[in-house]
Formats: structure tokens, C-alpha cells, sequence
């Protein structure tokens, strides 16, 4: 599906694809979760690094 919005997509995180890229994308990337944040949702958390790369973080966590 090539549509841009994406909203209602889902990915099988089981996938040995998924995992191989979700490992790429965490290790290879220099944002950070700000600290004092670790009870609140992943995706609320604010990050020290670029727009992309917190993108990255917040999704492979």
C-alpha cells in the first residue's frame, strides 16, 4: 500500500524482517528519551535528537 496516510496500518512485529529493522533502527540512532519520563506512554515521551530519528525510537521501542 503506497496511500500516505497510514493511520490505520498495523505490522506484524513478529516478522524476522520486522525485528532485523527494528534492531537497525534502535542501535543505529542518536536519540535519546529524556529522563523522568518513564511512566508515561512511549509515544508522549519527549526525546533529545532530531524529528527522525525520535520518530525511530518512539516506534521500535
Amino acid at each position: 500500500d503506497t496511500t500516505e496516510d497510514q493511520s490505520g496500518a498495523s505490522f506484524d512485529r513478529s516478522t524476522e524482517g520486522w525485528k532485523a529493522l527494528s534492531r537497525v533502527a534502535a542501535l543505529c540512532n542518536r536519540a535519546e528519551f529524556k529522563t523522568g519520563q518513564e511512566n508515561m506512554a512511549i509515544l508522549k515521551r519527549d526525546v533529545n535528537g532530531d524529528a527522525s530519528e525520535a520518530a525511530l525510537l518512539k516506534c521500535c521501542v
